[in-house]
């Protein structure tokens, strides 16, 4: 019996390294957390600059600001006991260039049922990249910011060129012509903007904008 668990847990782990070098392949990271939130195993991408470090067994931020929010993360996950736990996300910024990186926290039964023998987290690391052409205002820190929103926050492409004007204080007319849409309109994707973000008023929003 004993050499029978020995074998499985040497197949099961076979397969899970098996499966984080497929997302190596995809250039995403993947760290795999055990219940206690100890960190199990993670790939080659996930041990380059992707803003996340492994510091006596947990997985921080690089960033001590950004430390808090990943951390709520991981234990909002541990703690969903639902039958289909939402995915938490959450964005950090690798040590080296400052490129915003893209955290998502799942539970394995859900996202990886290949690798629920692992543990309990995946925590997966994409680089958010800007899209080409410039942002709101012509700037490229805009684009920046517009590719961010728009994955964190799950943001159309108006919702997040609102979502930028209206974090710097613009009245909603001004907002609305710069987003090319009418002032009804911006309106009700405000609404929208403010039910996907979780932003309770403008200085929450402007808030959350100013950490990207």
């Amino acid at each position: 019996l004993r050499q029978g668990a020995a074998l499985a847990t040497t197949a099961g782990r076979a397969a899970r390294l098996g499966q984080l070098r497929v997302l190596d392949q995809q250039h995403c990271g993947a760290v795999v957390l055990e219940r206690q939130a100890r960190v199990r195993e993670c790939n080659r991408s996930a041990e380059a600059d992707m803003g996340v470090r492994v510091v006596a067994g947990a997985l921080r931020a690089h960033f001590p600001g950004e430390a808090h929010a990943l951390a709520g993360c991981i234990a909002g996950v541990l703690a969903d006991r639902s039958p289909l736990p939402a995915v938490r996300r959450t964005l950090v910024h690798a040590a080296g260039d400052g490129r915003p990186v893209l955290a998502e926290c799942a539970s394995l039964r859900t996202l990886q049922p290949g690798l629920a023998g692992a543990g309990a987290v995946i925590v997966l690391l994409r680089g958010l990249t800007a899209p080409r052409g410039t942002g709101a205002d012509g700037s490229q820190v805009d684009a920046r910011r517009e590719a961010c929103v728009r994955t964190l926050f799950g943001l159309t492409p108006t919702e997040a060129t609102l979502c930028l004007l209206l974090a710097e204080g613009r009245p909603m007319g001004e907002c609305a012509a710069l987003a090319g849409i009418t002032l009804d309109h911006a309106r009700q994707r405000a609404k929208r903007i403010y039910a996907k973000t979780g932003a309770r008023g403008h200085a929450a929003l402007a808030a959350m904008v100013a950490r990207l």
